[in-house]
């Protein structure tokens, strides 16, 4: 019997929970065979991908995009396309700050592109930038886990 969407939807999120990463990027690009302009799916596929390992960044990446050619408004598909970026080194770490900036743009309250930005500027030692962003997501997080 074939699963219905809502059934393997569930299954992909349990999957992903349980850090079977292999498992949960199967089932959501069955997800993706339904229904191939829902960019939810391209994100968790993209996640699910990433986190198998820094060779299949290249891949993630394009699953973000997708997902962002669909949806361009999504701030947690810039802010996970950041990271990609800065997981792939120094050579994107420009690339990874204007997808950051971009999803702070898209929604200001979201803290994880902050977060994303001042470790970014911590490792590239533009101190000034680094406390800004640390600040404001410190600012962020704290109001979202009252």
């Amino acid at each position: 019997m074939k699963e219905n969407a809502e059934q393997l939807l569930a299954k992909a999120r349990k999957l992903f929970q349980q850090e079977r990463f292999a498992k949960a990027e199967l089932a959501y690009r069955e997800l993706i065979l339904v229904d191939p302009k829902n960019a939810p799916y391209w994100l968790s596929l993209g996640s699910s991908i990433a986190l198998q390992g820094k060779e299949r960044l290249p891949e993630a990446e394009q699953a973000y995009r997708t997902a962002l050619q669909i949806d361009s408004t999504h701030s947690e598909g810039w802010y996970s396309l950041g990271n990609v970026f800065k997981l792939q080194g120094i050579n994107r770490y420009q690339e990874a700050e204007k997808a950051y900036k971009h999803s702070i743009e898209l929604d200001p309250d979201y803290h994880s592109p902050w977060h994303g930005l001042y470790v970014l500027y911590n490792e590239l030692g533009k101190d000034d930038e680094f406390r800004v962003a640390y600040q404001k997501w410190k600012e962020l997080f704290s109001k979202s886990h009252r």
